[in-house]
Parts: structure tokens; C-alpha cells; sequence
């Protein structure tokens, strides 16, 4: 059995203790890393290159958001970032979406014993955020000014199969389950996914959704 990759930017040392006993109990997991700050997480989690990553914001040399983006210069294969923050201002969520976060968690909204279910749906393609945290995203879309024919022009950017993506994405499909109904395998609707994302200038599944739903 290929076990999954996990690292942990944290250096909550209680709530880190919480998170690995949590993670111990889950036989498909191997825990690749253990950071504190900002700089040993860089030259960590490039060298060990786990899949899932959860990503702590305010450490003790700077914002975690910072360890986002300069993996994104060095890497085009990121590993899934999940945010687990107290902060849950919008300069924070948006900062860190648009660095490339995969998903966005309270801490106070969110138990080690979700860990399980959350690793799953990022696996299969979701982008996990808190309650509170998906309702600041709908606001954030509905308070600014649609520009229908801007986003319809980066509709018809995508391919036909892309465009098919979307559709299965907007109706709450996992990348996995895509996969099944397009006939085509796992990695390619990654690949899919990624240009869809570019195109539509968004960071995740969320977002490319939110752009769909400005024209219909």
C-alpha cells in the first residue's frame, strides 16, 4: 500500500501534539515533516516533497503564506496546502487563496478528528474551508461588480473537455469521480484541473466554480 505524504507547519506545540496523535491513528499516512518556522519548513518540505501539507499562518519568522509562494516559484507541482489558522479576516483568506492554498480551516471550527475525511477530499480533488470561511468567499464574489463579458471571454478560453470538467465540478464531483464519469484517468483531470485554474485565473476548484456561476 503507497502510504500518503503528510507535513506540518505548526509551532502551537499543544495543538500540534493534538494534530499528530490524531494523524498517528491513520494507518495510510506516513508523516514526512515537523516545522516550526518558516525557514526549515522551506528547506523541509522540498526535500521530503509530501502530498498534503498542513500549513499553521502566523510562525514565530513570518507568515506561513510566505512558505506558499516561494514554493510556487521553485515548484510547479505543489503539494496541497491546507491552512489551519486562527485568523479568519479576509486579507488572511485571500492572501493565502491566491498564493495557492488548497483549503482554508478554522482551528476553533475544526477537530483532529476530521483530519481523516479532510485528507481525503483534498486527495480526491476538494478544496475543505470552514463553515464560516466558505460563507466570507460567496460574500467576497457577490460584493464586486460583474463583469459578465470578461468572465465569459475566459469561459470560452477552455477546451471542450475543460468545460466538461467544470460542469462535473459544479455539481460537487471529486476529481476521482470525474474520472469515472469522463473515462479518463485520475492524473489527467489533475492536469485538466491545473489549466482550468490557469485560465480562469482562480487557485481552486472553489473559485473556477464561483466564475461559472457569474454567468449563469
Amino acid at each position: 500500500m503507497n502510504l500518503i505524504k503528510i507535513a506540518i507547519v505548526e509551532d502551537d506545540l499543544l495543538y500540534l501534539e493534538q494534530l499528530l496523535d490524531q494523524l498517528k491513528e491513520l494507518p495510510w499516512l506516513s508523516i514526512k515533516g515537523v516545522y516550526h518556522t518558516q525557514k526549515d519548513a522551506i528547506e523541509g518540505l522540498q526535500q521530503n516533497d509530501p502530498e498534503v501539507v498542513f500549513l499553521d499562518l502566523d510562525l514565530p519568522d513570518g507568515s506561513g503564506i510566505n512558505i506558499l509562494k516561494q514554493m510556487k516559484h521553485s515548484s510547479d507541482d505543489l503539494p496541497c496546502f491546507i491552512i489551519l489558522t486562527v485568523f479568519s479576516d479576509d486579507q488572511h483568506l485571500f492572501d493565502a487563496l491566491k498564493a495557492g492554498a488548497t483549503g482554508y480551516l478554522l482551528k476553533d471550527e475544526t477537530s483532529p478528528a476530521e483530519l481523516e475525511k479532510l485528507i481525503n477530499d483534498v486527495l480526491k480533488g476538494g478544496s475543505p474551508v470552514s463553515p464560516s470561511i466558505a460563507r466570507k468567499i460567496i460574500e467576497e464574489f457577490r460584493k464586486k461588480p460583474v463583469i459578465t463579458s470578461n468572465v465569459s471571454n475566459k469561459l470560452q478560453k477552455l477546451t471542450k473537455r475543460e468545460s466538461e470538467i467544470l460542469n462535473y465540478l459544479n455539481q460537487g464531483y471529486s476529481a476521482k469521480e470525474i474520472s469515472n464519469k469522463a473515462n479518463i484517468s485520475y492524473h489527467t483531470v489533475r492536469e485538466h484541473l491545473k489549466n482550468i485554474y490557469k485560465k480562469l485565473q482562480v487557485n481552486s476548484g472553489l473559485e473556477a466554480v464561483a466564475v461559472l456561476k457569474e454567468v449563469r
